[in-house]
């Protein structure tokens, strides 16, 4: 048994099946005394008392009225992703564990007859709740201190008081398990702690309620105590703590189980009491409570250095709001503080020039007697004036009137120099805005991608100034071939259409006409086509010029035309078809989809595929296609839902291809759908009958097994042999039953399947007593792996009932290569039983439920392979497996 503390393991059991719900909790109760059951009838009422009761572990029922257990899951999940959660059904398949699993369950169980189920479902419980619980404790500390780390940073980054106090009460009511979080000053004159800061589930609480920092009743809470004592407070249980009566029934109509308060102090100062509610009983264990013990003298000493500061704040902000640079330093001339116009002036952000010297800004143009001087008259306590020329970040020089006056402390000693600097330079704005435009220039010829000329009209000619190395490149000129020449007799090609265009382009771009054209030009690989992007531009004295951009977009219209062949292709296809580009929108559907669909063709090209494809694997686009392919082999199938223009949803089957360029990158994806509405239906019908038998007759039969277990302990007695007996008949009755009715359902995939490596894993869950294996082939096929595990499973079991517990199996390869074979050395089949084995409802026991051999006639169509039942050379039975596709 799982080692765990001596505490109460709650567990909320969810069955339809009264009966049962009280056997299962009679066993686990007697298995471990730490356990404690609640019923539920159903999900309703499973939900209901996750809400309100303290629950350890969920094990629920999978067929229930209402919601299924898989449904109950999935809508746990989204209030509780971590608690253990264990499917306890008697409809037992791998497609429900496989569900489950995949929905987020912790474990799955199948019932059954035996009293062992229950000492084994008790251990899945505890194993599961020990590990909930170390996870949660684990996940409770970080949760703290990854909170303590956000407000932290908050306040680092809080400018005032107030910004301090909003962000840490949004940041605590954000996380969970808090809903609700104020912050709140005691007034001197009534002792009243008046909020100051909220945030959260407020809904008028504050409104209602008061609290005091004295000794009466409204002082004696979470709040008035952390303000009194300084000191943590907390009230665990508002619902049981007395001193929390004043506010218990403001706190419970907004949700509020627990509440903790701290003080807020630095310097001996108390600045408040932060007051945290949480939505849950016991939520400020330890831990908790040391953690955030320590926020609140963070959150004290913050606002305190925020008092401090408030006196500088009101300097700065008049600083801030003067048109002059104005920087602060230390005595030293180390710089404490810049202003915007500093920054805007210099070129030198504040965090570039805060503590370094001044001299950042020297041009170079003042010699060491100027500086020398200027440090005398400050030092001794006097206002330096003088003009001064100065150098910004980016090497310009610029000309200030600066006044540098002392300030002194309350010793009068020099604490700090304040340098303001007029700007008295006015004729740099033209030099500085023709860098800038030497610069964009020089960024744009950088380009490496595309070709780029830089004209100017010359008369009727458009003549070449100047080019990047990628269009020397790109038309395989050398500079000086080209510089200087009419752009059209050096890149247009001779012929009618595109001269008439140049000079068509010409003519708009000399009216100041931007161009987005396509052209063909002569390039070094060839004829190729370029997107053409032609800028009109201003040079000087009443000149125009232009520049222009060249982009090869040969390969896209080379796909464009692909697309459009394998559009022309597939509109004759009577199948539903359509093309996706890779961001998964519609760039083609046939007649066929919009007759499905009901959307027109209009409606649909453009869209993203969710519109009518309700997939989660589908509205991310191409990305998640490229996912459900299989493996290489460059297309894929799987079901989805498509909902109509009405809103109906149709069951559809999607064939995936994938059109790929020359390069391997993807160009589009073809999709074919089938409606499989009428399939989908007889699998629903299967469904319900699968229920029937695995749930319907698995809960009485369960329930009858339990209670000859515990009947076995008061007394003992044949006739409990025989109920227990029978009971195991119809759990093999009920196993083949279900088995039988899978048989019916299409083989989905198939794939390579090493048959010694599953003849290994049947054997290991088949009971086999004293027989023995032998493996004599080393063959992979082509099969469904579940399906031929079923149907070596099945040989194997007959092979034991009819041939004794000492009877030889071996498994083996057709003489032709063409399949396998299984046999045994047991007394072999009979000449006129063995056209018969096949069938369902045939047996060879007078107890055998006719099932086994059915279901491997089953298989063996469902993959359109042979079977052949004849006789091994030891006399036993023999079946061989032919038409069998080899890897």
């Amino acid at each position: 048994m799982a080692a765990l503390s001596t505490e109460e393991v709650r567990v909320l059991h969810v069955d339809d099946d009264p009966d049962f719900v009280d056997l299962t909790a009679a066993h686990l109760e007697r298995v471990d005394e730490r356990f404690t059951i609640t019923p539920a009838r159903g999900a309703t009422e499973a939900l209901d008392l996750l809400a309100d009761e303290p629950i350890d572990c969920v094990v629920s029922d999978y067929d229930m009225p209402g919601q299924n257990g898989i449904e109950l899951l999935k809508e746990v999940r989204a209030d509780h992703p971590d608690l253990p959660f264990i499917l306890f059904t008697g409809k037992g398949s791998e497609e429900v564990a496989s569900d489950a699993l995949s929905a987020g369950g912790t474990d799955y169980l199948q019932k059954e007859s035996t009293y062992d189920q229950y000492e084994l479902l008790a251990n899945r419980i505890l194993n599961a709740v020990e590990q909930y619980r170390a996870s949660e404790r684990a996940a409770n500390l970080e949760r703290i201190r990854s909170l303590l780390v956000d407000i932290n940073q908050a306040i680092v980054r809080a400018s005032s008081r107030e910004e301090i106090e909003a962000e840490v009460c949004e940041i605590i009511s954000d996380a969970e398990p808090y809903r609700f979080a104020w912050l709140g000053e005691v007034e001197s004159e009534t002792d009243e702690i008046k909020p100051r800061e909220w945030a959260g589930v407020d809904e008028g609480y504050l409104d209602e309620v008061t609290v005091k920092a004295d000794e009466s009743s409204r002082g004696r809470g979470p709040g008035g105590t952390a303000a009194r004592e300084r000191r943590v407070a907390v009230a665990q249980d508002v619902h049981a703590t007395p001193a929390f009566e004043p506010w218990r029934e403001a706190a419970s109509e907004r949700g509020f189980r627990s509440v903790a308060a701290f003080p807020l102090e630095a310097e001996d100062d108390l600045y408040g009491v932060l007051l945290v509610y949480a939505d849950r009983p016991e939520a400020f264990d330890d831990d908790e409570r040391e953690l955030l013990a320590e926020l609140g003298d963070d959150i004290g000493h913050a606002i305190h250095h925020q008092q401090v500061k408030h006196q500088r704040q009101l300097f700065e902000k008049a600083v801030e709001a003067s048109g002059h640079s104005i920087y602060v330093t230390d005595p030293t001339g180390e710089i404490e503080y810049v202003n915007p116009a500093f920054e805007a002036t210099t070129g030198y952000s504040a965090a570039e020039a805060v503590g370094r010297n001044p001299r950042i800004l020297k041009s170079g143009e003042h010699d060491r007697g100027f500086y020398d001087e200027l440090w005398e008259t400050i030092l001794s306590g006097e206002v330096w004036r003088s003009e001064v020329t100065n150098s910004k970040r980016s090497g310009e020089t610029y000309v200030v009137d600066q006044t540098i006056a002392p300030v002194t402390d309350e010793s009068g000693d020099i604490s700090h120099f304040v340098a303001v600097n007029a700007n008295i330079t006015d004729h740099k704005g033209r030099e500085e805005e023709l860098r800038e435009a030497r610069n964009r220039r020089e960024a744009l010829f950088q380009n490496p991608n595309n070709a780029i000329i830089e004209t100017e009209f010359e008369g009727d000619s458009i003549i070449i100034q100047s080019t990047n190395q990628t269009f020397l490149e790109v038309f395989d000129y050398e500079r000086e071939a080209v510089v200087g020449e009419p752009l059209g007799e050096v890149l247009v090609p001779d012929d009618v259409d595109a001269q008439a265009r140049y000079d068509d382009i010409k003519q708009r771009v000399y009216q100041g006409e931007g161009i987005d054209a396509e052209v063909r030009r002569q390039a070094r690989q060839g004829p190729r086509e370029f997107r053409l992007s032609v800028f009109p531009i201003d040079i000087a004295d009443g000149r125009r010029g232009s520049y222009a951009i060249y982009t090869d977009i040969t390969e896209r219209k080379e796909r464009e035309q692909r697309l459009e062949r394998y559009e022309t292709i597939i509109e004759a296809s009577g199948d539903a078809v359509y093309l996706l580009d890779p961001a998964g929108h519609f760039r083609f559907v046939n007649e066929a989809l919009t007759e499905i669909t009901g959307y027109p063709e209009e409606e649909l090209l453009g869209e993203h595929v969710s519109k009518v494809m309700d997939d989660p694997d589908i509205e991310t686009g191409a990305s998640l296609i490229l996912e459900l392919i299989d493996g290489e082999k460059n297309r894929g199938k799987f079901e989805m839902t498509a909902y109509t223009a009405d809103g109906e949803a149709i069951p559809m089957e999607n064939h995936i291809a994938l059109i790929t360029a020359e390069d391997g990158s993807l160009e589009a994806s073809a999709g074919i759908v089938r409606d499989i509405s009428e399939r989908k239906a007889r699998e629903e019908r299967l469904e319900q009958f699968t229920s029937l038998v695995s749930h319907d007759l698995r809960n009485p039969l369960s329930v009858a097994g339990g209670s000859v277990e515990l009947a076995r302990q008061d007394c003992q007695s044949e006739h409990l042999d025989r109920v227990s007996g029978a009971l195991e008949r119809m759990e093999s009755l009920i196993e083949d039953l279900l088995a039988w009715a899978r048989m019916g359902e299409r083989v989905e995939v198939q794939e390579p399947v090493d048959i010694a490596a599953v003849v290994e894993g049947c054997w290991q869950t088949v009971p086999t007593a004293e027989a023995r294996l032998r493996t004599a082939t080393d063959l992979s096929i082509i099969a469904d792996r579940s399906r031929l595990q079923q149907l070596i499973e099945n040989l194997i079991r007959n092979a034991v009932e009819h041939g004794g517990d000492s009877v030889t199996v071996t498994v083996g390869e057709l003489a032709d290569g063409n399949g396998f074979f299984v046999e045994d050395d047991g007394p072999g089949i009979s000449d006129e039983d063995r056209e018969n084995v096949l069938e369902s409802g045939y047996s060879r026991k007078d107890d055998g439920t006719g099932l086994g051999l059915a279901i491997v006639g089953e298989i063996v169509d469902a993959h359109g392979w042979d079977v052949r039942v004849t006789e091994s050379e030891t006399g036993g039975a023999r079946f061989e497996i032919s038409g069998v596709g080899t890897v």
